[in-house]
């Protein structure tokens, strides 16, 4: 006792003797230490716990998801060796199973119990948004961030956190990029698990299956300690997968409520025999409908009435301009007694949605809402999509008119669905897609079972019943899509970032790629000559060349790959920034605009040359000047307008398109409303918004581009403050609250002139408060803004506290005062 007590005793008198300096650094080490304590989550004995985590987890599940327990195969799941060793894992399961709820156990496990990083891999824009929502109150609960990942947000690298940890949610392509920066940064070992929802998109067959092909390779190469979970639908070659992911399976046929199918033969409904194989007996008899009116000769009303408004109703349509068109075509047939359910809730939530779609809303909406009905497809605006879902879920709408990209995903799960065709754009379609829309069918909680209705006619009889008897189709590597652009991308990459240096690392990164293993179990086993096709390939493009025996990336190559940018555009990026350069228009930010005018014309904005002469003739003399360096001039765009254009004035389709879309992106830059920009141009909401967060992510990869190109160097300073100015094409008192999730301008500039004028008085502000100040603010959107608030607040706080962590650690702390701390938190901030 006496040896502890003299111990302590010069531990004091030590302490006493210390440099004022030095004891300020020890305090405040001591108090970080104190702060990071307190925030710790203390993880309870098992036996106490909810599979591992603390009690409170199940508390959270319950109040913010209405779990109360899971389902058997869940709890499977968790104590399968699998889980428990950290093996990597593919899962298949019906949709509406409850992978979505597993996913997130399995990721705060990893986070709480294994202080892991988590990679969130999901296949839309959208989705990310959703799920980002959906994981910031448990965020803040439980003390780890969530970060977002699509378009143009998400800081790369990743800010390095040594207290809190990360839950990133991204989409593929932005998955892809976030692992590549780890890797590069030696922080690859952070991420303790993937999971990729949707896994079975990897076989989609274009871009997108194809990046998220490489990003498991690099995965498995790179980090094999990282485990890899894929959530994917019931498919035919599930084995391929299990040896492509080194993973183990698990299967199950388990729904939460019983799904009754249904096929609807113009005035015939047959049950659907899921258990036979016989395409003859698969269609039994069920009952007649009477014949249908002229306008409605499909009985839509009949079969909507027999389950709303107590019940919910999704009518998945093969277009987006039919799903508009059956909206308005129920207004006409359906009981007018449907305006009068929940009439007054309906009422707050148009004005809501008018509120938050910049004062104005579409005609076709105006019609369909007062009787609980909507449409719901790209065309809209990701804050449209969001609102008109929740009204959905709250049983303010109770039908939806749909396309077929509702059921990848989006969790709307209804009492009953119907598939107004067979078809999905112009094709028949496929036995997944078929069954990821009848899958929606059931609310679980809410129904006993649940009902789909597939209508068609008769003539299609025998293909129908081919269909409902087919295997589900096998998932094929995307790599060889476009002649192999995925497998050269994969190559490019993988040597860019020097996984690989060699012809012998080439055959072992190629081995760990579905293409190999599908290759490999094919009569024709040409695995070989295609990775010779694709390296000789990015040689005579020039992207990589051979150093003796060791195989390098180019000035360019190492660009492309930095920059993620598509290996077939990439030599023409560089010459149009190069042409650029020499004749850069400053004056206004058109010239900026067009440089990060996407190349892709995906967007279903169709080039209008009457607007396109308009467009032009709005502009200044200087800009004028820029496109005319381009070849496009007034006669040229006169002759378009006739038709009249000669063979030798035939221009390259890519540059003109990019040309329209910079007009497109200018009237955004210069404020316009989004209504206003897509009457113009004849686009939809949607599209409009899709290509401006298009274009954002290509100027994010611009900026990374143009680091290893010396040549580019002006575009080093020009395009990081352009695209932040872009991201929220705001006033700058604004751009603080465009910073909370799910925020958007019309929303901003409500805070800032009810006097919520910073991050933090969001935060502090009550639902009940929020919802008094703010016109038409919905109590569940105000809750869900203060907890983004909290988040972000949270975020900046511990990169402030890392900060001053990160200074007191240095030999020198004790050099550091005060002043410098807080100086050095203000350039933070």
């Amino acid at each position: 006792m006496n040896v502890q007590a003299n111990s302590q005793a010069s531990s004091q008198s030590d302490e006493v003797n210390l440099p004022p300096e030095v004891k300020r650094t020890r305090t405040l080490q001591s108090k970080l230490r104190e702060r990071f304590e307190q925030n710790a989550v203390r993880l309870e004995p098992e036996e106490a716990s909810f599979h591992g985590l603390p009690h409170n987890v199940k508390t959270r599940f319950k109040e913010l998801r209405g779990v109360t327990q899971l389902y058997d195969w869940q709890d499977e799941v968790l104590n399968c060796p699998a889980i428990r060793t950290g093996q990597n894992l593919i899962i298949s399961l019906p949709t509406g199973g409850g992978k979505t709820l597993l996913s997130e156990i399995l990721i705060l496990k990893q986070i709480i119990c294994r202080n892991k990083d988590v990679l969130f891999v999901l296949p839309y824009v959208s989705i990310v948004q959703e799920k980002v929502k959906d994981f910031i109150p448990l965020g803040l609960e439980l003390n780890f961030l969530v970060e977002e990942y699509a378009a143009s947000k998400g800081r790369i690298p990743p800010i390095k956190r040594r207290r809190k940890k990360s839950v990133y949610v991204a989409t593929i392509e932005r998955a892809q990029t976030l692992a590549n920066s780890l890797y590069e940064n030696k922080r690859i070992d952070d991420l303790g698990l993937v999971v990729i929802d949707e896994f079975h998109l990897i076989g989609e067959g274009g871009g997108r299956g194809s990046s998220l092909e490489q990003l498991i390779v690099k995965l498995k190469f790179c980090s094999p300690a990282c485990q890899l979970i894929g959530m994917s639908a019931t498919l035919s070659n599930l084995e391929h997968l299990k040896t492509f992911m080194n993973a183990d399976l698990f299967i199950h046929q388990f729904r939460p409520i019983s799904l009754t199918e249904y096929v609807k033969l113009d005035q015939l409904v047959y049950k659907v025999d899921t258990n036979s194989q016989d395409p003859r007996e698969v269609l039994v008899f069920y009952r007649r409908l009477e014949s249908g009116s002229a306008i409605d000769p499909d009985n839509l009303s009949e079969l909507v009435t027999e389950v709303v408004p107590s019940g919910s109703c999704l009518i998945f349509c093969p277009t987006k301009k039919s799903a508009e068109n059956v909206c308005l075509l129920l207004t006409k047939v359906l009981p007018s007694e449907l305006r009068e359910h929940k009439k007054q809730e309906r009422t707050a939530f148009f004005k809501r949605l008018i509120q938050e779609c910049d004062g104005r809303i579409c005609n076709v909406q105006k019609q369909c809402i007062p009787y609980g009905l909507a449409y719901h497809h790209s065309g809209l605006t990701a804050d449209e999509r969001r609102l008109i879902q929740d009204a959905f879920l709250e049983g303010i709408l109770c039908v939806l008119c749909c396309t077929s990209t509702l059921a990848a995903g989006v969790n709307l799960p209804a009492k009953r669905v119907i598939l107004r065709t067979f078809t999905v754009g112009n094709r028949f379609m496929s036995k997944q897609e078929y069954k990821q829309m009848t899958g929606r069918a059931g609310r679980a909680g809410k129904d006993d079972n649940g009902e789909s209705i597939a209508v068609a006619h008769s003539a299609q009889k025998s293909q129908i019943e081919e269909l409902l008897c087919s295997n589900f189709e096998a998932c094929k590597s995307s790599l060889l899509y476009d002649n192999g652009r995925g497998l050269k991308n994969l190559l490019l990459s993988t040597i860019g970032l020097q996984m690989i240096k060699c012809k012998a690392d080439i055959v072992q990164i190629v081995k760990l790629t579905l293409l190999y293993v599908q290759c490999k179990e094919s009569e024709q086993n040409e695995i070989n000559g295609i990775v010779q096709h694709a390296l000789t390939s990015l040689l005579n493009e020039k992207l990589i060349c051979m150093k003796g025996e060791e195989v390098v990336t180019t000035r360019l190559g190492a660009a492309v790959c930095k920059g993620g940018i598509d290996i077939d555009i990439s030599r023409s990026v560089h010459a149009n920034l190069l042409t650029s350069l020499r004749n850069m228009v400053l004056v206004s930010h058109f010239h900026l605009l067009y440089c990060v005018a996407p190349y892709s014309v995906q967007y279903h904005i169709f080039l209008d040359w009457n607007v396109f002469y308009d467009e032009f003739s709005s502009l200044t003399e200087v800009e004028k000047t820029l496109l005319r360096s381009l070849g496009i001039n007034e006669q040229f765009l006169i002759m378009r307008r006739k038709g009249t254009m000669s063979s030798s004035k035939v221009m390259d389709l890519t540059l003109v398109q990019r040309v329209f879309f910079a007009f497109i992106l200018r009237r955004i830059w210069n404020k316009e409303n989004i209504w206003e920009v897509a009457d113009r141009f004849n686009a939809s909401r949607g599209a409009i918004q899709q290509l401006v967060h298009s274009a954002l992510g290509f100027a994010s990869s611009l900026c990374r581009f143009v680091e290893h190109l010396d040549e580019l160097w002006a575009f080093r300073s020009l395009l990081p403050d352009f695209i932040k100015a872009f991201q929220f094409n705001v006033t700058a008192e604004l751009i603080p609250l465009m910073e909370i999730h799910g925020v958007q301008r019309a929303r901003a500039r409500q805070l800032y002139k009810a006097g919520y004028k910073s991050v933090a008085n969001v935060a502090n502000a009550d639902a009940a408060s929020l919802v008094k100040d703010v016109q038409n603010l919905h109590k569940g959107t105000a809750h869900q803004i203060i907890r983004s608030a909290k988040m972000l607040l949270h975020e900046k706080m511990e990169g402030l506290l890392e900060s001053v962590e990160a200074m007191l650690a240095t030999d020198n702390a004790a050099d550091f005062s005060l002043e410098d701390i807080v100086a050095t938190l203000r350039i933070s901030v």
